[in-house]
């Protein structure tokens, strides 16, 4: 477990092309919170053609050196003529281009470019659709981005429709909402999962039944990412619950069913297959500490599997005492005290517990803060926390 750090305001733009491997590395897309305004990393942001790709130093650790010049439809950011001359490496050893790998001549991109002048270095692409799209978000670069990932959600290519739904989560525009929910309830089980995940990103619970049937890796990784974060009111302060005696920070998705994740979840063969899946699966209960899940988690503690018992400890005490404890060396050595500690609890006191109503004010007073934090936020150790830094989509 690592500590919990506050982020900052930024959004992710992964681009990446259709069909190319997960990359890792993000290029940001800053928003204020009412709209989109910036591609920090790029230079330059634009939707081209590419031309005949010429390849230098091929077999080069570095990569294969690539060489294009490309038409250009239309502009995301900066100013260019007509025409812009691109180089970008294929297959390095070095940091990962996000969807660069794939490119190919005569095809229609998103690209993200850096450098002052020509040739510029293209560091991330996405595959568009080839008409011009109209602005109608807005001038600004991560509006004109939207209506290019709107145009692509309307578009006969299958992967081009999914990739602009993983985007426009990851970005978290609210003005893709209608987009992102026919998504979620297509017939088509991959695009299901993308409007999924979208919805989690953007803050819109998803159907419980519906995300547990699909329910994957990657939907479990979306949804430890996005369990970490604080919901807040419409003034834009954190919102806080006092319950059973403390006072937690309100996260995760408002709405949606958590109980369910647990109970459903867990039994999935490879939720159990090894410690790490465990730790992302019981991470998120244990970041949004819901009286909901506490029935589901008692359960637990009669499951077979010795680290699943461990979790349901681990997830219960935090969610009932707000605290971290017992770690795994512990928990080995007493094991019955600890099981038989929530099984007394939840006979004797469990009833109590779950009737009490939790109160919600937007700001803790002074009496529950110690040194400019509240004290039930105080445990030693916490999950890892909500990061903007999110796993790239798929596009």
């Amino acid at each position: 477990m690592e500590m919990c750090k506050a982020v900052g305001m930024g959004l992710i733009l992964v681009a990446a092309v259709v069909g190319a491997s997960p990359p890792t590395t993000p290029a940001s897309v800053v928003r204020s919170p009412n709209e989109a305004i910036e591609f920090p990393q790029a230079t330059l942001a634009c939707k081209v053609k590419t031309g005949t790709i010429t390849e230098r130093e091929v077999g080069s650790p570095l990569g294969t050196k690539c060489d294009t010049t490309c038409k250009v439809i239309s502009t995301l950011k900066g100013d260019l003529g007509e025409e812009v001359r691109i180089t970008f490496r294929r297959h390095a050893n070095g940091p990962a281009r996000p969807g660069v790998d794939a490119v190919k001549a005569d095809e229609v991109y998103v690209v993200m470019l850096r450098g002052e002048t020509a040739p510029y270095e293209m560091f991330a692409a996405m595959k568009a659709v080839d008409a011009v799209v109209e602005p109608t978000f807005g001038a600004k670069p991560g509006d004109r981005l939207m209506a290019e990932l709107v145009a692509m959600w309307r578009s006969k290519d299958a992967s081009m429709r999914i990739a602009a739904i993983e985007q426009i989560g990851i970005m978290r525009d609210r003005r893709g909402s209608e987009e992102v929910n026919a998504a979620a309830r297509s017939e088509d089980l991959e695009t299901a999962r993308a409007g999924i995940m979208a919805q989690c990103r953007m803050g819109i619970a998803p159907d419980v039944r519906r995300t547990m049937d699909l329910f994957n890796r990657e939907m479990m990784d979306v949804w430890y990412q996005e369990s970490g974060v604080p919901q807040r009111d419409p003034e834009g302060n954190r919102i806080w619950r006092r319950e059973g005696g403390h006072v937690f920070l309100e996260r995760g998705l408002p709405g949606f069913d958590y109980a369910t994740y647990v109970r459903e979840g867990i039994k999935k063969d490879w939720v159990r297959r090894d410690d790490h899946t465990l730790y992302v699966f019981f991470g998120v209960p244990w970041k949004v500490q819901r009286k909901a899940c506490v029935p589901e988690l008692v359960k637990l503690l009669d499951h077979p599997d010795k680290k699943v018992r461990w979790w349901a400890v681990l997830c219960l005490a935090h969610t009932v005492e707000n605290v971290d404890h017992p770690q795994w060396q512990q928990y080995e050595k007493r094991e019955g005290e600890e099981l038989e500690k929530w099984r007394k609890w939840w006979k004797e006191e469990g009833e109590a517990f779950m009737a009490e109503p939790a109160m919600q004010p937007a700001n803790p007073d002074a009496s529950l803060r110690h040194g400019g934090v509240p004290v039930a936020n105080h445990s030693s150790r916490e999950f890892q926390g909500h990061s903007t830094q999110f796993a790239p989509a798929r596009l």
